[in-house]
């Protein structure tokens, strides 16, 4: 069920770009104004200028420019392109391996989040400009006896196309196989496999939505039935998810009145410090809010929840808590940030949460349900960057 390809994928040429790590960034949704201020001043070859251009014109008018200039090179043969990264987490060294290729867009790909219309807009309209996919869909496959791990690790006595560390510290490496053998051995392993999409949910649509168009307007060459994906094994140490805390502002008195009674009507709620919450939230003991200037509260449902998203704590806030609150919401990943915001002000209160796991992911996608948006941060993320899959050529071929 899981059909993926090799592909001749564009990437970064080492004589225009000696230090990869100056030119790639993370995937659009996770980048703020700020730091796309940052990338565009980084170097002037940054992919930034693509993902994140001031027009769909000026990216299509920059990528013109780059591929006459030998910005990018192509591969001569297909190839897949498997993708180790190394790093840190919770005090561990952790290693993740997965493979960069193309999956084909009739894939049985089960989606957890929902999608936001303007952002598929504005996604497709960039896409139809350029013809490129900068960015991969996050997949996972099941892999419990690591048997796909393996056929991937063998690159390591291969040299790699390019290796980095980013500024978190985490270890990028990424090697290209050309070996139809070893690339029919892991297509194998895939071949009775459903995905469960982890991250991508607007890339995924908005190549649909290409699909069709160009079908409608009979420019389909088949290249547009393929999405850029990386795949990883739902089972592997290496993946991370990280929770997505919620932070809460612009509640008057009356609104802060009404979450209080609400909590305490339908969650059991205990006095805790501030010390005593990073145990309560690694070991599953439950959510804690914070309002400013009070005690933290850990709190649990009183009521049973419907399966699976009872243990969902993003699930369980969102539909409880804050639906309807009519307060602002917004989202960060580090608790640190998410308290300091508290202590400054910034935030009223704070729903710290638990990081739901990839089997929970599996279940509420196996089920065609969805999860609220910002449910899960997938860590470490896969840089935007490494390699290109251009759908259609620009040349003649105006949106």
């Amino acid at each position: 069920m899981a059909e993926i390809s090799p592909f001749c994928a564009l990437y970064y040429s080492p004589e225009k770009v000696k230090d990869i790590s100056l030119v790639v960034t993370p995937p659009y949704d996770v980048i703020s104004p700020e730091e796309r201020l940052k990338f565009y001043i980084r170097h002037p070859l940054n992919v930034i200028r693509l993902i994140l251009p001031n027009s769909p014109l000026e990216a299509r008018e920059t990528l013109k420019q780059w591929l006459s200039q030998g910005v990018f090179e192509r591969e001569h043969h297909e190839a897949i392109y498997p993708y180790r990264q190394v790093f840190s987490y919770e005090g561990r060294k952790l290693k993740r391996w997965g493979f960069i290729c193309l999956l084909k867009l009739d894939t049985i790909i089960r989606e957890h989040e929902h999608t936001f219309e303007e952002v598929v807009r504005e996604r497709l309209e960039l896409l139809e400009h350029t013809g490129i996919q900068t960015g991969e869909v996050f997949s996972l496959y099941s892999d419990p006896k690591g048997e796909i791990e393996a056929l991937l690790s063998k690159v390591e006595a291969l040299e790699p196309r390019f290796s980095f560390k980013d500024e978190e510290g985490v270890e990028h490496t990424l090697w290209a196989v050309y070996d139809q053998e070893e690339i029919s051995k892991i297509k194998g392993k895939l071949s009775d496999q459903e995905l469960f999409l982890a991250d991508g949910h607007h890339r995924l649509k908005t190549a649909r939505l290409l699909r069709e168009r160009r079908l409608a307007s009979g420019k389909n060459r088949g290249l547009e039935d393929y999405i850029l994906a990386y795949l990883t094994g739902m089972e592997y140490e290496g993946l991370v998810i990280l929770p997505v805390h919620r932070l809460l502002k612009g509640l008057d008195g009356t609104r802060l009145e009404a979450l209080r009674k609400n909590l305490m009507e339908n969650f059991s709620c205990q006095e805790t410090s501030k010390e005593a919450i990073p145990t309560i939230l690694m070991e599953g003991k439950g959510m804690v809010f914070w309002e400013k200037d009070r005690n933290p509260l850990m709190i649990r449902p009183k009521r049973d929840l419907p399966y699976p998203f009872g243990r969902i704590d993003p699930w369980v806030i969102d539909e409880l808590v804050l639906k309807g609150l009519q307060g602002e919401v917004s989202y960060v990943k580090e608790m640190d940030e998410a308290l300091k915001a508290l202590e400054d002000g910034v935030a009223q209160a704070v729903f710290l949460l638990r990081a739901v796991n990839p089997r929970e992911v599996a279940e509420v996608a196996k089920r065609g349900l969805l999860m609220p948006k910002k449910s899960t941060y997938f860590y470490p993320k896969v840089p935007t960057g490494l390699v290109f899959f251009q759908v259609f050529e620009l040349d003649g071929d105006n949106p």
